[in-house]
């Protein structure tokens, strides 16, 4: 393998161990290896974009392609946890059907070649929303955590609405930058100017 495919490698191991380590450590109620596990992959995550970025000529189309699904891979079997371990806290549910949406939404554009590389919300989103997951799983494992007087699962949850807005801004950017919006607008009777 050749140094400049470093990246890919490192994206690729995510997406495809990332969910079944996840997902098998969660089931054997191993929450304390999976916290370990899930940090491990999200600074692979940093790490492989770091490389891509810093490196000349490691940067490619398909590791730009594939990292949005790798990050998907490592997030979504974390925030479907939260709802078993939650389930009576809609203070999670409307953040995972926002995500959801943003990531249909998201699917949608790319495959209708309509939007570009993730924008910089994008981005940010999903740095709080590692983060966000890291600091509930670790509150969901160890109750008594507090920071300054607030429990972990408290401040997860306010960075999980944090990361959810990111993604309501990051998604309007989207649908700006694909036409969409304008497209709506133009066809809307109240709006028959534009």
């Amino acid at each position: 393998m050749k140094a400049r495919h470093i990246p890919n490698a490192i994206t690729l191991s995510r997406l495809c161990l990332a969910p079944p380590l996840l997902i098998a450590l969660y089931l054997i109620e191993a929450k304390t290896a999976m916290i370990a596990v899930f940090v491990f992959f999200a600074l692979t995550d940093w790490i492989d974009g770091a490389l891509a970025r810093g490196v000349r000529g490691w940067s490619s189309a398909f590791g730009q392609r594939i990292d949005p699904y790798a990050d998907k891979a490592l997030c979504w079997p974390a925030l479907l946890g939260l709802i078993l371990e939650l389930p009576t806290n809609v203070m999670i549910l409307v953040p995972i059907a926002v995500f959801l949406f943003y990531d249909g939404m998201g699917e949608t554009l790319r495959l209708l070649k309509l939007t570009t590389a993730p924008n910089w919300y994008a981005k940010k989103k999903t740095l709080v929303q590692m983060v966000a997951l890291l600091i509930l799983w670790c509150g969901i494992v160890l109750p008594s955590l507090q920071l300054f007087g607030i429990t972990f699962v408290t401040l997860g949850l306010s960075l999980l609405w944090i990361s959810t807005g990111l993604a309501c801004i990051a998604g309007y950017a989207y649908l700006k930058e694909s036409g969409v919006i304008d497209w709506i607008l133009r066809r809307m009777p109240i709006f028959p100017s534009l």
